[in-house]
């Protein structure tokens, strides 16, 4: 079969205890039945001590605790259970993190997946374009869910390549051309969506003064402060809380026009010294389409999946501005760190994306009529 992997997948070497925002922190450690029998199974102190940290809720059993840390990171940062006993015993998706291999039946894509900040690094610091290289072999992986409809798949994988041509970056581009880029990307998805849905009228307005990119301050707030923002994220990741406390000293108090002219203003000085950031943000949106894409061949979310990098990646460029207004400085490892944190806050908690993308939806005119905007 034809295997696609990204240009930068065997170079990846994990940074355990280097690492500045471990995965064992910052979200639930999901526990695979297989590996659930094994724990069942252990004797003595190790399995007792293992078994008193999973937990159960309505998917699967997890390892977290209150801090959402992973009870079992030793405090160098380390998994105690790799280091007591290897990695066969880890949960499937600790052995597998961060790739992301999904098999789709005529084809398989290999990715890594940005939330590891080691990964985020590669990506933006990359000398070369990332790419999917082509290569023919044997994938031992059930297909990835369960719809058989080849010429759907092919249809999407077209679209896709419409998608990403859109975010090629040139030194033409600014970071304030993906205002425009993502009206133009929004269209391929509401495309697809009426021409595999059959629907005539999905309230989409093609004329609109629409603001993608970046989103205007108020809104920017309003999703910080009601759903992105927690306390609990000075338990997993200070770095990422100082920020949003630096965030809140800046803006909080602002009206949205002023906040609206500080963050242009503090954005062109951070652009300014950093040119370099717009061909990072525009690596990281077309990578992240490039890996997520194609998953609409299951659940049908054309537009969401467009919504989900219009969000992820003005926050991830309001808080690169605000690490530059603190610390007067951006360098790759905190863009990395950024990228990795928003990845696990945002893409891969299903809730408070569709939180944020129902503020979005309600703030922003634009593409969404007022039935399609109403909760």
């Amino acid at each position: 079969m034809e295997i696609r992997k990204t240009s930068i997948y065997d170079n990846f070497t994990c940074t355990a205890g280097k690492c500045p925002e471990n995965c064992c922190r910052g979200w639930r450690v999901h526990i695979d039945a297989d590996t659930v029998q094994k724990y069942l199974k252990m004797k003595g102190p190790d399995g007792f001590i293992i078994r008193a940290c999973m937990h159960t809720d309505d998917t699967m059993p997890y390892f977290s605790g209150k801090s959402i840390v992973c009870p079992l990171m030793t405090m160098k940062g380390l998994c105690s259970i790799q280091k007591k006993h290897g990695e066969d015993l880890m949960p499937e998706i600790c052995r597998r993190f961060p790739r992301d291999i999904r098999n789709y039946g005529p084809f398989a894509e290999m990715h890594l997946d940005p939330a590891c900040t080691r990964v985020s690094e590669m990506l933006i610091s990359s000398q070369n374009d990332i790419t999917l290289v082509s290569s023919n072999g044997v994938l031992d992986l059930p297909l990835y869910g369960n719809n058989d409809d080849r010429d759907f798949l092919m249809d999407l994988d077209r679209s896709r390549s419409s998608l990403l041509s859109l975010f090629e970056y040139d030194n033409s581009k600014t970071v304030y051309s993906l205002d425009g880029i993502f009206t133009e990307a929004m269209n391929i998805a509401f495309d697809d969506h009426e021409r595999v849905l059959g629907i005539k009228e999905s309230h989409r307005e093609r004329e609109s003064g629409i603001k993608n990119f970046p989103l205007p301050a108020g809104l920017l707030n309003k999703m910080t402060a009601d759903s992105f923002y927690k306390d609990k994220i000075l338990l997993y990741s200070p770095f990422f809380y100082r920020l949003f406390r630096a965030y809140f000293r800046y803006f909080g108090n602002l009206n949205p026009a002023s906040a609206d002219r500080r963050y242009r203003n503090a954005l062109d000085r951070m652009l300014a010294e950093y040119p370099e950031t717009t061909e990072h943000i525009f690596r990281y949106i077309r990578y992240s389409l490039e890996r997520e894409y194609l998953t609409t061949y299951e659940d049908y979310s054309f537009i969401k999946r467009i919504l989900d990098n219009i969000i992820c990646a003005n926050m991830v460029l309001m808080m690169m501005t605000v690490c530059h207004m603190k610390y007067r400085r951006l360098t790759v490892t905190d863009e990395a760190r950024i990228i990795s944190m928003t990845e696990r806050r945002a893409r891969h908690n299903d809730s408070i994306l569709k939180t944020l993308s129902d503020m979005y939806r309600n703030g922003t005119p634009g593409f969404f009529s007022t039935d399609m905007r109403r909760p």
